[in-house]
């Protein structure tokens, strides 16, 4: 993930969905990690949390947070991160 994120370039940005701990390490490497989850109680989110790293959902994102959560796709779709990607 890094060399994908490092070759980029700075008109393009990287965004990594993932829904389980196997994929932790992309999200936070990402310059967007979006956890896809049922609810804010996943077991990706507790150990994303666990470790120190803060996860609001999509609908709560502010500009420069690299972590967020989704239920699902519309979610995503309909909130502020669209105009960021």
């Amino acid at each position: 993930m890094r060399s994908v994120v490092g070759g980029a370039g700075d008109e393009r940005r990287v965004v990594y969905f993932g829904d389980s701990t196997t994929d932790l390490a992309c999200l936070v490497e990402a310059d967007l990690g979006v956890v896809m989850a049922d609810d804010g109680e996943s077991k990706l989110l507790k150990t994303l949390r666990r470790v120190g790293l803060e996860v609001p959902h999509v609908g709560q994102w502010e500009d420069g947070r690299r972590l967020v959560w989704a239920r699902d796709f519309d979610e995503v779709l309909g909130s502020r991160v669209m105009e960021w990607i």
